[in-house]
């Protein structure tokens, strides 16, 4: 009975030690046990690329559609080098305005991720960020979409995405914070070759209130004063869009539960609307390599409606699943 206690005692010490060590180094190298346990079971495996939109607006020709107005519109987009999103510094000048037309330029990033949740799934993530200062000027329904390799499928019922935005209000010098859960408020389609949603971007609003010259009190704003000859009544000033991300995920298994799988690939794409299009027209499409970004097949006409942007592809290899 002492030799076990004795053992016993033996293996905690040396248990306790083996702690002591591996704390010490994590200390130093200023890493957690919960970074450890989160970047084992997490990312695996990811693609980012930069993107900058060009988008030319003709205010010569009008064209009435959807029941509204919307300028002459021709878009181009092009990937781009980490340097040319952060310095917005094009090498170079690839599309030329006419006189009549005004030019603006927004620019993307695409992150597409691959994490192991466990022994069965894996979870194949989109985030999109819009660059600060370059919101874009229309928003309409946008298509966010990942297609996902052959030997794998989607997780019913696993479908998940965020919108992210901030409005700026002119009037207060306020910024407030707003998401948008896609879960429920996206349109969502799938097949077994992976999942796409739709859904409509945040818009500019105006903040109102009634203002009685007499009365000084009345005016809302912080960031201006009445001038002398303000006039009594309704007030209106901007709340502009000031940042912009937005997320999609889902879970993949296998599609043959004994199949053994050796590498997985998920494709993602952003696709944003140039031009006014019904919800019914953004969901008009399926899923396969040749659509756009390598994810969204669309009719020829539903095409020239999007920025045509390109995609990602995260790969994991040299797994034994």
């Amino acid at each position: 009975m002492k030799i076990k206690n004795f053992l016993f005692c033996l293996v905690c010490v040396i248990i306790l030690f083996s702690d002591v060590k591996k704390a010490n180094a994590l200390s130093e190298l200023n890493i957690n046990d919960n970074d450890i346990d989160i970047s084992s079971e997490q990312l695996i495996a990811e693609d980012t690329k930069y993107f900058a939109t060009v988008t030319f607006y003709n205010k010569n020709i009008l064209y009435s559609v959807n029941g509204g107005s919307e300028w002459a519109t021709r878009a181009y987009t092009i990937e781009i080098s980490e340097n040319e999103y952060e310095t917005e510094n094009l090498k170079d000048n690839y599309y030329f305005a006419t006189g009549d037309e005004e030019v603006i330029t927004d620019y993307k990033k695409l992150k597409t991720t691959i994490s192991k949740k466990n022994s069965q799934f894996y979870n194949v993530k989109n985030q999109l960020d819009w660059k600060a200062g370059k919101m874009p000027k229309t928003r309409g329904i946008d298509l966010f979409g990942i297609r996902i390799s052959d030997g794998i499928q989607p997780v019913a019922n696993s479908k998940s995405g965020t919108v992210v935005y901030s409005m700026y209000n002119e009037c207060l010098g306020t910024t407030e914070q707003k998401s948008i859960n896609l879960a429920s408020n996206g349109s969502w389609k799938f097949d077994n070759s992976g999942y796409g949603v739709a859904f409509q971007l945040p818009k500019n609003t105006t903040y109102s209130f009634y203002y009685d010259r007499y009365f000084i009190n009345t005016w809302d704003c912080t960031t201006s004063s009445p001038k002398i000859a303000e006039s009594s009544g309704n007030k209106s000033f901007p709340v502009t869009l000031k940042s912009l991300s937005s997320t999609m995920s889902f879970d993949v298994t296998k599609t043959y539960a004994n199949a053994v799988m050796n590498a997985i690939s998920a494709y993602g794409t952003y696709q944003h609307s140039v031009k006014s299009l019904t919800l019914n027209e953004a969901l008009s499409f399926s899923i396969g390599s040749s659509g756009l970004g390598g994810v969204f097949v669309v009719s020829a006409s539903i095409k020239n409606k999007y920025d045509n942007m390109g995609g990602t592809h995260a790969q994991l290899i040299g797994i034994n699943w």
